[in-house]
């Protein structure tokens, strides 16, 4: 069965030819998905990337136990994968793995990044920490350091930062000054003013220490914050995280944040400066005042105003607004308001459904690639599908019902991507019966997700299938095991192979 591949492993791996998409051949015979994960995988062989990245994209809790044998894996690669996806699919319950691999494991690489999973998962404990305070590697000791730091061990801590400043590398001295700083070592703040006056300190660096103060709420920092902000060679972005960075402690800033706004004429600034504004309590007077301006700051200040309305009273119109500006950014904009509004107040969020099933209306319609736009446009499906009104549900099965061209790919896409799993199901079913093998496939994954037998003809054919692409036919397996309710038996399995 050659076909193109959808929109939705697009979005994990690939972009695909459209001519394909028009073709099809007879369904091969079935094959067993655990035989065709386990060679895809390569857990008795040589492992593909892709089939591995289409594992980690379902999202599934139930990988752990394979993930935990993988993080004991001779191959170094899959330790990488294994340490990368642990606490992203399991949080705190990965935390045992992790932390044996911080102990345990014979690379530094995987070493740090197994204690920066741990402290991002907050899955951390002083004891854990101080131990990692014995490593014979600086980073670890740096981020174990800062982290005891941030549960106010600082006892435990100084004696290693005294130590790290003295480090050669220039990222562990700067980030373990600043833990010292945030320790009440107020000598710290001269040293890291020299970074922040350089014009040639690696802005990697200055991002680091800026991220680093916003984080810890670090007062002292304030001075370098400012420093930031006035230096000649700071640039718009860099600008937006030393902003956020003060927000997060400094509360009459405010005022200085909608002038910093009105100021500009950077579009990206000002969006990104808004979302920063927006997020503080004190805000509704400066986006105000910011609302009676005529360009984008006008219109993101109504949105917002309109956003703390009761109801989101008067929303309609100012989304309008800024949708029909088509700046990608201000798109972006809109939908991580509405990812927000819809998880918090999903009956009001309706206001929401208008501007975004126009937007999607409104893309390309005869690309065959996947384009920024049209991954906005299958966000915008996911929101509108998890928002799940009448409203937004009738215009879904419209989109959904329409021709074969990009709308109805990326529409396929978003679907996929919800977590209204019961919904997207059902929406997506009556596309198992499209004429175009992509369409199928798209829809047959959907359902999958949500362990629908509605898709298990499709989903053998795909497994079946050898020439289908690697991370679609491991999708397909793994859902076709989840139908079959063989999920935890085939992870098992899967685990007991690794070597």
């Amino acid at each position: 069965m050659r076909t193109r591949t959808g929109f939705i492993l697009a979005m994990v791996c690939v972009v695909s030819c459209p001519a394909a998409a028009q073709q099809r051949t007879a369904v091969p015979a079935k094959a067993d998905p655990q035989a065709v994960l386990t060679r895809l995988l390569g857990t008795e062989g040589k492992p593909q990337d892709w089939a591995w990245l289409a594992l980690r994209a379902t999202g599934d809790k139930e990988l752990l136990p394979l993930l935990e044998a993988l993080a004991k894996s001779g191959d170094v690669r899959l330790r990488q994968f294994a340490v990368a996806c642990l606490a992203e699919i399991a949080g705190k319950e990965a935390a045992p793995a992790l932390a044996d691999r911080l102990a345990n494991d014979s690379e530094n690489s995987i070493r740090v990044d197994a204690l920066v999973a741990l402290v991002a998962a907050g899955a951390q404990t002083p004891d854990l920490l101080r131990a990692a305070l014995a490593s014979n590697d600086e980073q670890i000791r740096c981020i174990a350091a800062r982290a005891l730091v941030n549960l106010n061990h600082l006892d435990d801590a100084r004696p290693a930062l005294c130590a790290l400043i003295e480090s050669k590398d220039l990222p562990t001295a700067a980030i373990s000054r600043m833990s010292l700083l945030a320790a009440g070592n107020a000598e710290m703040l001269e040293p890291l003013r020299k970074i922040f006056r350089d014009p040639k300190a690696e802005p990697a660096l200055v991002v680091l220490l800026i991220e680093q103060a916003g984080e810890q709420k670090i007062k002292a920092a304030m001075p370098l914050l400012e420093d930031a902000l006035a230096a000649s060679h700071t640039d718009d972005l860099m600008r937006v995280r030393a902003f956020r960075a003060m927000s997060a402690m400094d509360d009459a800033i405010g005022p200085r944040l909608g002038k910093a706004i009105s100021d500009s004429d950077n579009r990206t600034f000002q969006c990104l400066m808004m979302r920063v504004l927006a997020e503080r309590a004190d805000a509704e007077a400066s986006l105000k005042r910011l609302a009676r301006e005529k360009e984008l700051p006008g219109v993101l200040a109504r949105v917002e105003l309109a956003r703390r309305a009761e109801g989101f009273a008067g929303l309609a119109d100012p989304l309008a607004e800024a949708m029909a500006l088509g700046h990608p950014i201000v798109i972006e904009y809109v939908l991580d308001c509405a990812k927000n509004d819809v998880k918090k107040n999903p009956r009001a969020s309706d206001a929401y459904t208008p501007a975004l099933l126009a937007f999607v209306e409104s893309v390309p319609r005869d690309e065959a690639r996947m384009t920024r736009e049209h991954i906005q446009a299958a966000m915008a499906v996911k929101w509108l599908a998890e928002l799940a009104s009448p409203r937004a549900v009738e215009g879904l099965k419209k989109l959904a019902a329409g021709r074969y061209d990009a709308v109805l790919r990326l529409t396929a896409t978003g679907l996929y991507k919800s977590d209204n799993l019961a919904l997207a199901s059902e929406l997506a079913a009556p596309l198992l019966a499209s004429a175009y093998p992509d369409i199928q496939q798209d829809a047959a994954l959907t359902l999958g997700r949500n362990g629908d037998k509605r898709a298990t003809a499709m989903l053998e054919a795909i497994v079946a299938d050898s020439n289908s692409n690697p991370a679609l036919q491991t999708s397909a397996a793994w859902y076709l095991l989840k139908i079959q309710g063989k999920t935890a038996q085939a992870v098992q399995e899967l685990a007991r192979q690794v070597k």
